[in-house]
């Protein structure tokens, strides 16, 4: 019996750990694949190496969360600051970047490096390091209260952050595929966690722009594949 639509599935959430699952409303069978397939992607042991996957041509799928996963992300003007600073680390460290979600807690980016020899490590303390250099001073000039949430007493003085310690999530994709279906899960982010009803309805990520939409954070990369010469991969966008 053909499957009717719309439906509602449960998908294993890996914004909320394994083991975790949400219940996910699709409309036909390719956000079905979506849901049920990227929902079921996990963090390798061997992932906390990240210089061993800095493989020149791959697109990385990286998610890195607030301290503590605290809401930091509900306001304004912390989403501007990391929109800016993911402007400008793109240009400086050289990466496309291809999708990303700006969720209340966490953030996913699918980039894409442009040069041979890169270093995600580099790469992140250029996107998140600014960002809490500059949501903190703020915080510290018109809401200290606001330093409560973000006050790490796990290790000698008090000190604060805005993001969680340590690399996050760094999955490296190099097929054509994944990267069509990575893209959908990362603007679909909003809709699965019932925050809004359809993608571009999330005003921080790239469905927006990538439906040609002027008003957005800034403009994502187009979508091109261009393999590195021992891949096997034809050329592909989305």
């Amino acid at each position: 019996m053909e499957a009717q639509y719309p439906r509602e599935v449960n998908a294993i959430d890996p914004d909320q750990g394994q083991g975790h699952t949400s219940r996910v409303r699709v409309t036909d069978k390719s956000q079905l694949l979506c849901a049920t397939d990227l929902g079921q992607w996990k963090t390798p042991r061997s992932m906390s190496h990240r210089k061993s996957y800095s493989i020149p041509g791959q697109v990385h799928f990286l998610t890195f969360s607030c301290f503590q996963r605290r809401p930091f992300l509900l306001e304004q003007s912390p989403c501007r600051i990391l929109a800016q600073s993911l402007d400008e680390a793109r240009a400086i460290e050289h990466f496309d970047i291809w999708a990303y979600v700006f969720m209340p807690e966490h953030v996913h980016l699918l980039i894409r490096p442009t040069h041979d020899v890169y270093d995600m490590a580099a790469i992140l303390r250029r996107i998140k390091e600014p960002v809490s250099r500059r949501v903190l001073g703020l915080w510290r000039q018109s809401t200290p209260d606001r330093l409560v949430e973000a006050a790490d007493t796990t290790a000698g003085p008090v000190s604060h952050r805005f993001w969680q310690p340590g690399g996050g999530f760094d999955r490296n994709i190099f097929d054509p595929d994944t990267i069509r279906k990575a893209i959908d899960y990362v603007e679909w982010n909003p809709v699965r966690r019932r925050l809004v009803t359809d993608p571009l309805g999330w005003e921080w990520s790239s469905a927006r722009a990538r439906a040609g939409g002027t008003h957005v954070p800034f403009i994502v990369d187009p979508v091109t594949w261009e393999p590195s010469s021992d891949e096997g991969i034809v050329r592909g966008t989305h």
